[in-house]
């Protein structure tokens, strides 16, 4: 098995719903134990209960049911996979390139790299304030299957938010021409936690924070900057194109989420 297969299975199999706690321990980031900024100092808490703002994230949840049986609804569910080819993936209307691990081999590591880096600012804050997912107790529906896994995963701040918003500011350097629709559907991200319901908003703007703090960080890493020069140029010898199943994704996505 090859080092790039073996980074990227590990990725995949440490992502999902439990909000990226922790990464395999044969999984290689670019960050070093220690290298990682501490969030718990950066990052804001989150609204204590009473005050205006939590008072905002609760209204943003029950606003978002209904959502439940719409496209955009549907379209949270999909952007719950998390792992590094998914949100690779992701990105190929907006940079009409079909993104994947044999087209774009030096993108693909370094988004699985980048994925196990994110573990080192998002458990840390999640453990230290435990805030629980905004859907708990209330019976309310979620546009994914309710598991003790998800349930015992805290909601500050948000995991999914963060990689996905990482991933959108790296991928926005590497092919600059496109970064509006890169750093767009990398907000989207954020968005789809909240129609979920498996995140407050509050959680999500914490999560787009981490994600450029820890983007800021991987610039000091000269593997990591080699690996994003590569990875422009692996980008620039491929034909771009667009395809109607773009348009519908950009319609879908433009719903206004709260």
């Amino acid at each position: 098995m090859t080092s790039l297969r073996r980074v990227l299975i590990v990725a995949v199999m440490t992502a999902g719903s439990v909000g990226l706690l922790a990464a395999a321990p044969k999984a290689e980031g670019y960050l070093r134990p220690g290298d990682a900024p501490d969030a718990i100092r950066i990052l804001p808490p989150p609204p204590p209960p009473g005050s205006p703002a939590a008072a905002r994230d609760r209204a943003a949840f029950v606003a978002t049911r209904a959502f439940q049986g719409t496209s955009r609804w549907t379209a949270a569910a999909h952007d719950d996979k998390i792992g590094p080819l998914d949100v690779l993936a992701d990105f190929n209307c907006a940079t009409g390139v079909a993104l994947d691990e044999l087209k774009t081999p030096i993108l693909a590591q370094l988004f699985a790299r980048v994925r196990i880096d994110s573990s080192a600012v998002v458990g840390p804050p999640k453990r230290f304030y435990a805030r629980p997912r905004p859907y708990v107790g209330t019976g309310a529906p979620i546009c994914v299957a309710e598991t003790e896994d998800l349930r015992g995963s805290p909601d500050y701040p948000s995991g999914h938010a963060t990689y996905g918003w990482a991933a959108a500011l790296v991928l926005a350097e590497i092919d600059p021409a496109h970064a509006t629709a890169i750093l767009e559907r990398g907000r989207e991200y954020g968005e789809s936690r909240v129609i979920c319901g498996v995140h407050s908003p509050s959680a999500v703007d914490a999560g787009r924070t981490n994600g450029a703090l820890l983007v800021a960080t991987l610039h000091g890493n000269q593997a990591f900057r080699d690996d994003v020069d590569a990875a422009r140029r692996e980008l620039a010898g491929l034909t771009r194109s667009t395809t109607a199943a773009c348009a519908v994704e950009a319609k879908v996505l433009a719903a206004a989420a709260y």
